[in-house]
Formats: structure tokens, sequence, C-alpha cells
């Protein structure tokens, strides 16, 4: 789940992993 985790951390990044869920 390091995309998840990442969403978290990111907030609100252009990462690829938060992409899926900055939806």
């Amino acid at each position: 789940m390091a995309t998840l985790a990442s969403k978290e951390t990111d907030g609100d990044m252009s990462d690829d992993d938060n992409n899926e869920f900055d939806a």
C-alpha cells in the first residue's frame, strides 16, 4: 500500500502514485 501512504503525506503533489487517489 505504498500508494495509499504516499497520498497521505504528499497531499496534493503531482506524483504518479498520488495521481491515482488525487481524483
